[in-house]
């Protein structure tokens, strides 16, 4: 039994509609849900237009219409207008449930099945090269960007770091409180300003830090890796069957298993790639200040030079 972590339910749509000239389009009205919703609006005009003349003696005369001595003419139309209008939209569950199911419970299964039929797939220790698709099973580490950023947050963790200095703090003040011995005094009034030095450059390293991960957000195509051994596959948000955050909590650097289907793309190099000519034109000494943050990247255990990246279609349990 397969327990799914990701799985990339775009790329197998697109395989099973290739391989049956479209996706599938049979039905069963074995399960049904139905969700009805209704808008009504109605509109009621009414127009009553009355006219009336009454003249109590005399003659009331209106050439070619009406003569009369005496009395009352009344004048009243009544024009109702009713406009109603309903708009009403259901939606059927049944076809829909069931081709997900067709297509998500067995499109890998068919896949894998493809892959083998015709000796595509790779199992990881053999050789491979970039387009093959290749199946990686091993130890595991999930790094999120996103959740270390949190984690690093200057102004979020600036007050636990107040509170810990300020808890040693009051500790030295106590033991000063109880010598009249001026060396021990003076020791203590010298680890206040160190952990005072302490705090304020752990604050800026914070912030190194934060600036480090922002920059990392921007020329990063995702926020969220797996690793195994030196394949790193990154992950897209919309194809996990879990939040990042919840399986950086679950296993971050996990002594399980896992297994990775993916197509091997390409080796990592650098994020920078530049030709000689670029470093020698008068941008060349930012290029080259850029380039030092491989190193940085590689110490973060993020990416490094020869990494295998893996673009992922499946990762499941076994």
């Amino acid at each position: 039994m397969k327990e799914f972590i990701y799985l990339d339910t775009a790329f197998l749509h697109s395989f099973i509609a290739q391989e049956n000239n479209g996706l599938p389009t049979t039905s069963s009205s074995e399960y049904q849900e139905s969700e009805t919703k209704s808008n009504q609006t109605g509109k009621n005009n009414q127009l009553v237009n009355e006219g009336q003349v009454e003249a109590s003696s005399g003659e009331f005369n209106i050439p070619h219409i009406l003569s009369t001595p005496s009395g009352k003419l009344k004048y009243k139309l009544g024009n109702i207008r009713t406009t109603n209008s309903s708009i009403s939209l259901t939606q059927l569950e049944a076809g829909k449930e069931i081709i997900s199911k067709q297509l998500h419970d067995d499109a890998l299964n068919q896949f894998e099945d493809y892959l083998n039929k015709n000796n595509l797939l790779v199992v990881a220790g053999n050789k491979s090269e970039p387009g093959d698709f290749i199946l990686i099973k091993g130890r595991f580490t999930i790094f999120d960007i996103d959740h270390l950023s949190d984690v690093m947050d200057p102004e979020k963790i600036s007050f636990g770091i107040e509170l810990a200095a300020h808890a040693q703090l009051q500790t030295l003040l106590q033991v000063a409180a109880t010598t009249n011995d001026n060396k021990i005094k003076n020791h203590i009034r010298s680890e206040q300003e160190k952990l005072k030095s302490q705090s304020k450059d752990m604050k800026k390293s914070l912030e190194q830090v934060s600036g480090v991960l922002s920059y990392l957000k921007n020329v990063l195509p995702n926020s969220s890796f797996l690793r195994i051994g030196s394949f790193i596959a990154p992950l897209k948000q919309e194809h996990l069957r879990e939040s990042s955050k919840e399986l950086v909590f679950k296993y971050g650097k996990s002594s399980l298993e896992i297994t990775l289907l993916g197509k091997f793309t390409k080796i990592f190099d650098n994020f920078i790639n530049t030709e000689d000519s670029t470093k020698e034109s008068p941008i060349g000494g930012i290029v080259s200040f850029l380039e030092s943050f491989d190193e940085l990247f590689s110490s973060m255990g993020i990416l490094k030079k020869g990494d295998k990246i893996i673009s992922p279609i499946a990762i499941y349990f076994e």
